[in-house]
């Protein structure tokens, strides 16, 4: 899991006393609406939004031009046709717009193209349905850019009306009417609006005009088309997604009810689920096949039908999901493959993968690797092979201008600064994807690859309790431009923590403030217990919930980072985990890392010490750390032992450094290193070989290896003992055998220059392992003196 940056701004405490005593609220509330941008005039507004925040319809350039055309049409008993969407914006405009113009006595019809039919009008369409005898088209959700089409229709002698939220262009097309409050010249006050929001006010324009009254009827599909279009949640938008829950917790209409009841949702429902529940079943047919049954959905009075489109929808979302899995799986075993500090944007090529899920799947690869990416469905057609694309960026790293300078190598392209589509030509796309790595180097790219998780508050742990919840509440519903709040707290204790989950992919932990103990979940977090394992306090990022359990409701944390901002890194691309002194083999036992590859590296002294749970593992190489090993970036090395020497140590981390390793644990314990032989040693190094002489036997390194106890079987020591009592006259080697030699006066091998020599080596190895054990990581990392003591 990628390291997050922090990041939060504090706002003057005079701001924040003004807004408290004007508006009686409380400082964490003052602060969060200020933090939102919510001026204080519009704070009551914000706080209470009721019907008649709305602005007048009429407010809109050409609204009252497009009344009297639709007015007119229903006179005259013309075939009106409403021109959709496939998402879920189109698909709740269309409903919004065909339902009040039913309810008006229009005879109306509705056409929503395939993904495959592309987006917004087409002339193919258009011209069936005017043979049909449609007399009047009006867009929704599309065709502010559609010139070519409108003038078709005008051709035709069909007038169109258009309304579109997106931005218009230079040329727009010649319209009976355009309803767009970005284009130029329009005075609406609020110019966010969804595309479903243009059709309710299309809607309730026409009925103040013919004073019919019920178009508030109209507001729950509203607000589940503008939160799933992501548009931003203030003003107008958070009136009607406000407006629109409140009807729908007061009882939900058909076709909402059965997709409530397929998807296990249960009242009161808020933003969430409008986004995570019906957005995606809705949008999920339109991904995949058609969207005709999401419309079906959306305008059915039958129940069992409701349910069994329902049934359909949901069947579709989970075929969905399992082939934007499936895709993620092979992208990301395709960017194991590739060299990430050259591959600053990730370009993914494969036959075939289905267009209406890979931007989904570029936003969960932007997610986990946090760097823009570019997928492409290469199509199979052998005359004319192409690569259609979705792309998704960063924040700092403009998407289409990036296009923009690979523009010569694209058959066309479109987007914006974080979201972007293009088709290319097969044979270009390896030229492609090295110019658009060039020019995100050249464009100082790596400013922008570190996650930044932006905190709205930082909070004492003593201030943690319920009414902050009821703060929190205030700001709902939450949507772009008003997240849910992130909140730091620091110095929590952490009690406890498990894995939970089917799958165990769940982070549960429990800290410990004072007197109180508050629980904390992470959803698909638990690759955050590298975090918290061996530590005793540990800092929180993420929102305040409530969770009620057998009637008790409590404040729970829900986490979206855990950090000890305390570690140590070598780089922003490697990262230390510093478990010194604690349990290894607990670590990797957690569920999370059996099925990572960990390099346990050891010292010579230990390496026939390990115990067998370490020599068991099936997840776990041995190797000492002079060993020649290329550790591969899928692995984990872990410093299970302290080096003899410190330089082996520092010239390992490079050497990780340089093969591309992310991560690295340094496992150190109290275990010493025996570097200098002890008496006991070199008494039973004698007695080995004298009970081989004895035995008329050969004394090899390998006999008397043979004939120590294993606790003191270490081929270094041996060779030192025998250099130590060589130089003492007590023994002699003669053809790789060594004997023994009869002295008559006591000798001192304290006195031997070898004695003396390892000495000063354990002297130095017991001052590094000491450092290694007890300094600080930064410090262990960055200072290395140490090795100038052992070079000298």
């Amino acid at each position: 899991m990628l390291d997050k940056k922090w990041l939060w701004e504090t706002v003057e405490k005079q701001r924040i006393d003004e807004i408290t005593q004007k508006h009686n609220i409380s400082q964490v509330l003052a602060e969060l609406l200020i933090k939102r941008g919510i001026s204080c005039e519009d704070i009551p507004a914000f706080l209470n939004p009721t019907i008649k925040d709305l602005h007048s319809p009429f407010e809109m350039k050409d609204m009252d031009r497009s009344v009297e055309r639709i007015i007119a049409a229903i006179d005259a008993e013309e075939k009106i046709l409403i021109f959709g969407d496939y998402d879920v914006d189109g698909i709740t405009s269309t409903t919004v717009l065909y339902l009040g113009l039913r309810k008006l006595g229009a005879l109306v019809e509705y056409y929503i193209p395939n993904r495959s039919e592309g987006y917004g009008l087409n002339k193919s369409a258009l011209g069936e349905k005017i043979q049909e005898g449609i007399n009047l088209v009006i867009t929704v959700d599309c065709g502010i850019s559609a010139v070519e089409e409108v003038d078709f229709c005008n051709q035709s002698n069909v007038d169109c009306i258009i309304t579109d939220h997106h931005l218009p262009p230079a040329e727009l097309p010649k319209a009976y009417s355009i309803i767009n409050p970005k284009q130029s010249n329009c005075n609406y006050k609020f110019k966010e609006l969804a595309g479903v929001g243009l059709s309710f006010k299309l809607v309730t324009a026409l009925y103040e005009e013919l004073g019919v009254q019920g178009w508030e009827e109209l507001l729950d599909i509203v607000a589940l088309g503008t939160v799933a279009d992501l548009v931003p949640l203030q003003g107008e938008n958070r009136t009607i997604v406000a407006l629109g829950l409140e009807k729908m917790n007061k009882g939900l209409r058909l076709p909402l009810a059965s997709l409530a009841e397929i998807a296990g949702v249960k009242p009161p429902l808020d933003s969430y689920h409008l986004g995570f529940a019906f957005g995606p079943r809705l949008n999920a047919a339109g991904r995949l096949e058609t969207p005709k049954e999401a419309i079906e959905l959306m305008l059915s009075t039958d129940k069992d039908k409701a349910l069994e489109l329902s049934t359909y929808l949901n069947e579709q979302n989970r075929e969905r999901q399992e082939v934007e899995q499936k895709i993620l799986e092979q992208c990301i075993e395709m960017v194991d493959e590739m060299n990430l500090s050259t591959s600053k944007v990730l370009v993914l090529a494969n036959e075939n993968w289905h267009h209406g899920v890979i931007g989904i799947v570029a936003s969960r690869l932007v997610e986990k690797y946090y760097r823009p990416v570019i997928m492409l469905s290469i199509n199979d057609d052998q005359d004319q092979a192409q690569a259609t694309g979705s792309c998704r960026s960063v924040e700092g790293f403009h998407l289409y201008e990036a296009l923009n300078y690979c523009g010569d190598l694209l058959v066309k392209y479109g987007g914006h600064a974080m979201a972007a589509g293009l088709t290319v030509d097969k044979n270009k796309i390896s030229e492609f994807t090295h110019r658009i790595n060039k020019y995100a180097v050249d464009n100082n790219i790596d400013q922008y690859l570190s996650p930044k998780i932006y905190i709205d508050m930082d909070l004492n742990p003593l201030e943690l309790d319920l009414n902050l919840i009821k703060d929190i509440n205030r700001l709902k519903p939450f949507g772009q431009q008003n997240p849910a709040p992130v909140f730091r707290v620091g110095n929590l204790q952490v009690a406890k923590f498990s894995l939970v989950g089917q799958q165990k992919n769940h982070l549960k932990v429990d800290f410990k403030i004072e007197n109180m103990w508050i629980s904390s979940i992470g959803f698909k977090k638990s690759d955050l217990v590298d975090r918290i394992f061996g530590k005793s306090k540990i800092s929180f990022a993420g929102y305040l919930d409530e969770n009620t359990y057998n009637g008790t409701t409590k404040l729970q944390l829900r986490i979206m980072d855990l950090k000890d901002e305390e570690d140590g890194y070598l780089s922003s691309d490697m990262k230390i985990i510093d478990l010194r002194n604690k349990s290894i083999s607990e670590y990797l036992t957690l569920p999370n890392n059996l099925d990572k590859r960990y390099i346990l590296y050891t010292n010579g002294y230990h390496k026939n010490r390990l115990d067998n749970f370490y020599l068991s593992q099936p997840n776990v190489i041995i190797k000492e750390y002079n060993e020649d090993y290329d550790i591969s970036v899928k692995e984990i090395p872990v410093l299970l032992h302290t080096p003899i020497k410190a330089r082996e140590f520092y010239d390992l981390l490079a050497k990780f450094r340089n093969l591309g390793v992310k991560q690295i644990i340094i496992g150190f314990g109290t275990d010493d290193v025996a570097l200098l032989p002890q008496r006991e040693f070199l008494v039973a190094m004698y007695q080995a070989i004298k009970v081989l002489s004895t035995n008329g036997k050969r004394a090899t390194k390998r006999d008397i290896i043979s004939q120590i106890d294993s606790k003191f079987a270490v081929d270094y020591l041996l060779d030192r003992g025998l250099n130590i009592f060589s130089e003492c006259r007590l023994l002699h080697c003669n053809d790789d055998c060594w004997e023994l030699v009869d002295v008559e006066v006591k000798v001192d091998y304290t006195t031997t220059t070898s004695y003396k020599k390892y000495t000063k080596e354990q002297d130095i190895f017991t001052k590094w392992h000491n450092r290694a054990l007890t300094a600080d990581i930064n410090e262990l990392l960055s200072n290395q003196q140490i090795t100038i003591e052992e070079e000298e």
